[in-house]
């Protein structure tokens, strides 16, 4: 798995370890998080292409897991878990960065294409970002 892609998981349930086992079936690398404190540490330690969190964990639930995972890492790309179909909570993600919301049962193809948006979301970002720098470098070159 050299080159993998890397997946925080922010899960304290017992679905945390089939999401993990899907993501590695996916070819992803994961590191798993039951805490959210734990994963804010994993954040600040290490890079991570994509989050994956539950909407709910012990140590906090709704979009504060969303706002405090991108306080550390304002560009991270998550995808917030639903154990059922909440609107104001899916909107309110969506409102502050979410990539995608989903409700579980997540089958592995519908995650995977999650966690690729995410990639490419970030990827799309880096590449216009690097194209801004050489035209701020041409317009002060002319």
């Amino acid at each position: 798995m050299i080159g993998a892609r890397q997946i925080l998981l922010v899960e304290d349930g017992a679905a945390g370890d089939e999401t993990a086992r899907q993501i590695e079936g996916a070819g992803f690398r994961v590191a798993a998080a039951r805490q959210v404190s734990d994963a804010l540490e994993l954040l600040a330690k290490r890079r991570f292409d994509v989050a994956v969190t539950d909407a709910t964990i012990a140590d906090m639930s709704g979009v504060a897991i969303l706002r405090a995972m991108r306080s550390v890492k304002p560009d991270l790309p998550v995808i917030v878990m639903l154990n059922k179909w909440d609107n104001v909570l899916a909107i309110a993600a969506i409102e502050r960065g979410a990539v995608q919301c989903l409700t579980r049962p997540v089958g592995l193809d519908e995650l995977k294409r999650s966690i690729d948006l995410g990639c490419e979301q970030v990827s799309a970002a880096q590449r216009l970002a690097a194209l801004r720098r050489r035209l701020a470098g041409v317009a002060t070159v002319s």
